[in-house]
């Protein structure tokens, strides 16, 4: 994503002179010098955002390439963040675009499973009042490990015609995944997910922000704070896209919309 920034950074109206420093993990672009006092700082990940606390002094800094989850995680660790401006663009999209995805996708599929860990079930009621307006109802488990990952998932499938993956490490990890997919196409419930690799995995559909839709949107954030306009500090991605994984649609035997016509009509409806 660092040159997909700097580009963008450029195209805003920043000079190679301005001062704004990218941080990607724990190294500084271009250079590795700490930002200064007062100094505008993007940080790219988790590990940047820790970086750009601890070792620098910029008073506001910009967050990219986390989770909400994730960036209050690292925040919350970091008592250095004392008298900072942070703001974010966030990896989750509105929870209202996802429903509305699988409106488009799969008109004919209204029960939708949702796992759940401690840090994301406060999403819980909001997610349920958004779908009773699209006339979807919600079904929701709770992961607590994963040696009862398959058990829980097992009773969720049984009430839900449609799986809705929301980004969480602790539900959706390397451990988790592929019996996910496995066990869903077993019983032949499609799974919307929150990313690319997602989709490639075995996911029948997924919306997710490229790094260029998002660095087009954190520059226009660091353009806005230089010029001294308000921001809104925590903001879901404004760009988006959508992947259909073809091969799953014909293995289960529906007919999905390509995905840049999903886009299209998504960009249409109200978040």
């Amino acid at each position: 994503m660092n040159q997909k920034l700097l580009d963008e950074l450029r195209q805003a109206g920043f000079s190679e002179a301005a001062m704004v420093s990218v941080s990607i993990g724990q190294k500084t672009l271009p250079g590795d010098t700490p930002a200064s006092t007062g100094e505008l700082a993007i940080a790219v990940g988790a590990q940047a955002l820790s970086h750009v606390l601890n070792r620098t002094m910029a008073r506001q800094v910009i967050a990219v390439m986390l989770t909400r989850t994730g960036l209050d995680e690292v925040v919350a660790g970091q008592p250095s963040r004392a008298g900072r401006d942070i703001y974010a663009v966030l990896l989750d999209q509105p929870l209202a675009r996802y429903l509305n995805l699988i409106r488009l996708a799969l008109p004919q599929r209204q029960r939708v499973g949702v796992l759940f860990s401690e840090a994301t079930g406060g999403q819980l009621k909001n997610l349920e009042r958004l779908a009773a307006e699209r006339n979807l109802s919600i079904s929701a488990a709770w992961i607590l490990d994963d040696a009862t990952f398959i058990l829980r998932l097992d009773h969720l499938l049984s009430q839900s015609d449609v799986l809705l993956a929301l980004p969480d490490a602790r539900v959706h990890n390397r451990n988790t995944v592929q019996p996910l997919l496995l066990t869903t196409y077993r019983v032949g419930i499609p799974v919307v997910a929150y990313s690319e690799a997602y989709k490639q995995a075995g996911a029948l559909v997924s919306l997710y922000s490229t790094p260029a839709q998002l660095a087009r949107q954190v520059a226009e954030i660091a353009w806005s704070l230089s010029q001294g306009r308000p921001v809104m500090r925590y903001q879901t991605p404004r760009d988006f896209s959508v992947g259909v994984n073809d091969t799953v649609a014909r293995s289960l035997g529906l007919s999905i919309l390509a995905g840049e016509t999903l886009r299209e009509r998504l960009k249409q409806m109200p978040d």
